[in-house]
């Protein structure tokens, strides 16, 4: 199954419109040449949508059969977010608003992984 064909399903079960093309697709989404890294180390069908699990997202590690569960909306995003990226979004921000967005932006996916880890995130064993 080509990829970029799930990342569109998954788009629309959402109601996004999917934008955009990968390296290894043309203009309508067909892949061509090898897939993954001289034809190995493939990325294809390994995302799935729409499938039942007890999390927000999870991650799977086939090789060592640990499954990673994590709830990320559980942490907000800092108060101070939403008027620098309007701010940017609309051109009209200067050179330090877009470097606070950047530091504002960096600061959740950090409190998700590092600080906020044990609260939002469930690492177990896949049997």
């Amino acid at each position: 199954m080509d990829m970029n064909w799930v990342v569109a399903q998954c788009a629309r079960r959402r109601g996004h419109r999917r934008t955009g093309r990968s390296a290894g697709a043309d203009d309508r989404g067909r892949r061509y040449g090898r897939i993954g890294l001289k034809g190995r180390l493939s990325r294809q069908g390994l995302l799935s949508c729409g499938v039942a699990i007890p999390a927000q997202l999870r991650l799977t590690r086939l090789d060592m059969a640990v499954l990673v569960d994590a709830w990320p909306e559980w942490v907000h995003p800092h108060p101070r977010l939403a008027t620098p990226t309007v701010r940017v979004l609309d051109g009209t921000a200067s050179a330090p608003e877009r470097a606070e967005l950047g530091r504002l932006w960096q600061q959740r996916p950090h409190r998700i992984l590092l600080e906020e880890a044990e609260a939002v995130v469930d690492v177990h064993t896949h049997t």
